[in-house]
């Protein structure tokens, strides 16, 4: 449950509790197991631009190309590897991850996929055209949802449809690399891409998705102005 940053918009894929949520979990005797947190930054701060060379000198090195979006999320086949990639960046290494089974990447296929804006999307593929990286981004919906006050009619769809198409706050909901070409560098690749793409679509921030504070991979964004937005905690309570 959300333990700080009450006075913060949330984005709307994730939960929100209200304080003394937290003070009720401690009375019956709940204790801290883990905490996520989500960090904002400026969208157009930009990368170190020996990030960008390198990103340029990899891409050339391993023979890597950005996969066309819009063609990728038509193909089942090619979104099932995508999500098969997705199970195996994560499986093992993020402490309770638990991996999408193939009925749910059906629906999210079904129900997600065709959303989804190129604009803010970046798949990078190896030369065998398997999936090497990615990064996931969409307009924040949160304002809209509010407006919109749960329920897409009579008027509700009207905010969220205007609020797919502006993008001053985008929440990176993905970002990762397959098994094999973790530790390579390529995440210099990604973030490099992901920076054109926000500085093209005129972002000004930048909400990262959910992480462990024990995942290393929060590290990264020690290279960007960011600012402690979110945290949210698991609880736990031995039973006897």
């Amino acid at each position: 449950m959300l333990i700080e940053g009450f006075d913060k918009l949330a984005p709307f894929s994730c939960l929100y509790n209200h304080r003394y949520y937290a003070d009720i979990v401690r009375q019956m005797g709940f204790r801290k197991e883990c905490d996520w947190i989500q960090y904002m930054m400026p969208a157009d701060q930009g990368v170190d631009p020996r990030l960008q060379v390198i990103s340029d000198r990899l891409m050339s090195r391993y023979n890597l190309h950005v996969a066309d979006f819009d063609a990728l999320k038509k193909d089942r086949d090619m979104v099932r590897r995508f999500f098969r990639t997705y199970n195996e960046c994560y499986d093992g290494t993020v402490y309770n991850f638990i991996p999408f089974t193939d009925d749910e990447i059906e629906e999210e296929i079904d129900q997600i996929m065709g959303q989804l804006d190129k604009r803010l999307c970046c798949i990078i593929m190896d030369e065998n055209d398997e999936v090497a990286a990615f990064g996931v981004a969409i307009p924040s919906l949160s304002e809209a949802m509010q407006k919109a006050k749960g329920s897409l009619f009579p008027l509700g769809w009207y905010h969220v449809l205007r609020a797919m198409n502006d993008f001053t706050v985008v929440d990176l909901m993905l970002v990762g690399a397959a098994p094999k070409w973790q530790n390579t560098g390529i995440s210099a690749v990604i973030h490099g891409m992901m920076d054109r793409q926000l500085q093209a679509c005129g972002a000004k921030w930048a909400l990262a998705n959910p992480q462990i504070e024990t995942n290393t991979a929060v590290n990264v964004w020690e290279r960007y102005r960011h600012e402690l937005w979110l945290r949210r905690r698991c609880w736990i309570k031995k039973i006897k």
